[in-house]
């Protein structure tokens, strides 16, 4: 009877030990993938200002393109329509809240216009 007792508080002590182990494993799993989906959204939501970020610099790097093209175009023609085409492309450049974007425009009209005298 003695041997029965002993073996059956060996089995509990066991499970409880097997039990708390569980317990441990599943806590520290938790906490582990709730790090990792923290640092999932924090890499998620640095991608995506990322991408805002390149999706502005490519749209000014077309407005200043296009910008460019009109001014070289009225550079060589003086043709006041391709000033004015440039004139209009500086308007619609996007402004990054620090100043610059419309007013470029009349310095650039007449940085254009006095370059082009020199031709």
């Amino acid at each position: 009877m003695k041997r029965k007792r002993q073996y059956e508080s060996r089995v509990k002590t066991n499970a409880v030990i097997i039990y708390i182990l569980a317990s441990i494993l599943c806590v520290g799993m938790i906490y582990y993938i709730s790090n990792l989906k923290d640092s999932i959204d924090f890499q998620k939501r640095n991608i995506e200002k990322n991408e805002t970020l390149l999706e502005l610099t490519n749209e000014l790097i077309d407005n200043v393109n296009n910008a460019q093209s009109y001014s070289n175009i009225y550079t060589f023609t003086a043709d006041q329509n391709h000033l004015n085409n440039f004139n209009m492309d500086l308007t619609h450049l996007p402004s990054s809240g620090m100043g610059a974007g419309p007013c470029l425009t009349p310095l650039a009209t007449r940085h254009i216009c006095s370059t082009s005298c020199e031709h």
